[in-house]
């Protein structure tokens, strides 16, 4: 019985586990200063002094880009980036090119994050233009986590766990019987 108690409870730790995984995987758009935002019907593009750091999964399609214009829907890309690891990537400018032309004033977000397997893994960032009517705007960038995966586990792991609950409730009933007064 306690063997079988351990296997279930060694089942649901090494089930959350790979959950950790992804934790040392970033992408990173590093900010010392934001200048002037431009927009046209076609792109939003700022001018900043910044640099890139990035360490990825290794394997194909190992960033994802989530964007959405003037909040619609979400469109998903992912692209493959070599190298894997790479530090101070030297950024001036950064733009955003529109899919599709869309009358000023807008606003565009977007999201990057190392992806493995198609499942965002790690930290990003994220950044938002708001452009406005005349050609201006404003672009904010932030730091963003990919979101945590809820462990799960295999059938034989929620037997396993089944069969725990069900030792441990055994287990309770057969304790309380024995301590109630015979009458």
């Amino acid at each position: 019985m306690r063997k079988a108690m351990l296997m279930g409870l060694a089942t649901v730790v090494l089930v959350a586990l790979p959950a950790l995984a992804g934790a040392q995987f970033f992408y990173r758009l590093n900010v010392n200063s934001i200048g002037a935002t431009t927009c046209t019907t076609t792109q939003a593009q700022t001018a900043l002094n910044g640099d890139l750091d990035w360490i990825l999964p290794p394997s194909s399609n190992n960033l994802r880009t989530a964007f959405k214009v003037n909040g619609g829907g979400t469109t998903t890309t992912f692209e493959s980036v070599t190298p894997f690891s790479f530090d101070n990537f030297a950024v001036a400018t950064i733009v955003f090119a529109l899919p599709v032309a869309t009358p000023l004033p807008y606003t565009v977000s977007v999201e990057r994050l190392p992806a493995s397997n198609g499942t965002t893994v790690g930290t990003g960032f994220g950044a938002t233009w708001n452009c406005d009517a005349n050609g201006g705007g404003t672009f904010t960038v932030f730091a963003i986590a990919a979101p945590t995966a809820v462990p799960a586990t295999s059938d034989r792991g929620l037997a396993a766990l089944a069969t725990m609950l069900a030792l441990a409730g055994m287990a309770l009933a057969r304790r309380r019987a024995r301590r109630r007064p015979i009458t």
